[in-house]
């Protein structure tokens, strides 16, 4: 489950929760900002915390893997069909930017 723990003028803050245990475990925290000019507005997310798993095969341990991406991923696109939905004539990208290790 998202959550909205903070808003500010231009920042929301935001937490993946883990439904089963009420919300009590926090699995991402990221921020939303918002910046205003020329009659446009443009959103920006950024992850501030996250918390990783590693599965195993047997004795093999798999990659690292952050536990709450695909809800981050929900949420993000979910939020730009929201705008377009809201406003027609709105331009929505989500740009996906990956570091690699």
């Amino acid at each position: 489950m998202v959550r909205l723990e903070e808003s500010k003028p231009g920042r929301l803050i935001y937490s993946v929760r883990n439904r089963l245990t009420g919300g009590r475990v926090e699995f991402m925290t990221f921020a939303v900002a918002v910046k205003e000019g020329g009659g446009l507005r443009q959103l920006a997310t950024r992850i501030l915390t996250y918390k990783v798993k590693r599965q195993w095969v047997f004795v093999v341990p798999l990659p690292w893997q952050m536990i709450a991406w695909g809800n981050y991923k929900k949420f993000m696109y979910g939020l730009a069909d929201g705008i377009r939905a809201a406003d027609p004539r709105a331009t929505t990208k989500v740009i996906e930017l990956t570091r690699s290790a």
